[in-house]
């Protein structure tokens, strides 16, 4: 099933994802991690300028982000999206990814994690 690529889209999905058991939370981690543009056009619905941007992404960016909702994902924590409205006249789009993890060490080496996971894109 494919999502719209909105805020709302972005939470349905995380939704439906978080119910599911470790082992398919796992595998959608490692989906996203290994095949990062496939898993955005599988899982959201993107029109062909999202696409190509996507395609368009340099490899260290596509690495960032890949690793960002790896994180998330493994450890069932929010990936927020922050989208504006796509403008009528095509401008300048800029993304920003930001990694809001925080860790803290338990007893028997149980270590949980808290934070987010934010894309967002500004026109």
């Amino acid at each position: 099933m494919q999502y719209p690529f909105t805020s709302i889209g972005v939470q349905d999905w995380q939704t439906h994802l978080y119910a599911q058991p470790d082992p398919d939370i796992r595998n959608e981690a490692e989906f996203a991690y290994l095949h990062f543009e496939d898993w955005v056009t599988q899982r959201f619905s993107l029109d062909q300028s999202q696409r190509d941007y996507l395609h368009n992404l340099d490899y260290a960016t596509i690495r960032f982000a890949a690793d960002g909702v790896y994180f998330a994902i493994t450890h069932r924590l929010p990936i927020v999206l922050e989208k504006d409205e796509k403008p009528v006249v095509r401008g300048a789009k800029l993304a920003t990814l930001i990694k809001e993890f925080e860790g803290s060490d338990g007893e028997a080496r149980n270590t949980s994690f808290t934070g987010r996971f934010i894309v967002r894109i500004t026109y």
